[in-house]
């Protein structure tokens, strides 16, 4: 019988058992073909059983270590104790509100400075149309023109033929002559070292025998105008007075730009003063000596 001796047959492709005998499938006989059949079936089945051992205990397995790592991962694995950073922080305004004037003070981000005014200007502050503006070197006392201020606001008390003005402005960096004089002195700011100096001019002397003038000398730097610090930055000052004008200047520089703030005073020297520019005058010096820089 097939099913008990070793047998050999041409259509595994497999070397001989010691010891069998080489026959045929024509050799066989239908009965032992089926006994083959059997022997074929279960051996695959036995095969296909450890197939599917092998998966289970693979899928165990990876079950196993994913459970170990949640676990590691919300239990055992150290905390990080930094605090978190908000990556999309909503910006902070520094003035209070959208409006430049406010509670009784000069706001503005895009000036870059805050300060108190004076009560006479509360509510008063409007932007005004920039103007033009000039740099140059001293000898060019016209200068040339450079453009246009950056921003401009203006408040303006009237009383009668008195007005009292308040004015904030800034305007681009550069050398140049500035419009804030100082005992009726012109004045010059130099960028490059940032200090506001008064401008000798060249002297003339007239010759009354032969009715001639002679000019000697010519444009030089004085003395530099008086200042102060606020917030850490220098703010130059100065004051003319003139024919009924009174006018206070203050200069400085603000985040890469000149700021300029004025207050000024303009009266008929035969009416009475009616509006208290003095105490507006005072305050408003006070007030820029704590100006805060935006």
């Amino acid at each position: 019988m097939v099913e008990q001796e070793a047998v050999n047959f041409e259509v595994a492709g497999s070397s001989p058992a010691v010891g069998a005998k080489m026959i045929t499938l024509k050799d066989l006989r239908t009965e032992d073909l089926f006994v083959i059949m059997k022997l074929m079936i279960k051996n695959s089945q036995n095969q296909t059983g450890s197939a599917h051992i092998v998966v289970i205990v693979i899928l165990v397995a990876a079950l196993i270590g994913a459970l170990g790592f949640v676990l590691w991962k919300n239990y055992l694995a150290p905390k990080d104790s930094r605090p978190t950073v908000a990556t999309n922080q909503t910006k902070v305004s520094k003035c209070e509100s959208s409006e430049v004037e406010q509670k009784g003070a000069f706001c503005s981000e895009e000036v870059g400075v805050k300060f108190k005014v004076p009560a006479i200007f509360e509510g008063k502050f409007e932007k005004a149309d920039n103007y033009d503006i000039s740099e140059g070197p001293m000898e060019n006392t016209e200068g040339s023109p450079a453009g246009k201020s950056l921003v401009f606001y203006e408040a303006t008390t009237i009383s009668g033929q008195e007005t009292l003005s308040l004015s904030v402005a800034k305007e681009p960096l550069r050398s140049g002559y500035s419009s804030v004089s100082h005992s009726l002195q012109n004045t010059y700011f130099d960028a490059t070292t940032g200090d506001l100096y008064l401008v000798n001019g060249p002297t003339s002397e007239y010759d009354s025998m032969t009715d001639t003038s002679k000019t000697t000398g010519g444009w030089s730097v004085g003395e530099m105008v008086p200042s102060f610090d606020a917030s850490g930055t220098k703010i130059y000052y100065g004051k003319i007075g003139d024919a009924g004008t009174v006018e206070d200047g203050y200069l400085m520089v603000v985040n890469g730009s000149l700021v300029v703030i004025k207050i000024k005073h303009t009266q008929n020297p035969m009416d009475a003063s009616k509006i208290d520019f003095k105490g507006s005058f005072t305050d408003l010096n006070d007030y820029l000596k704590i100006l805060k820089v935006l």
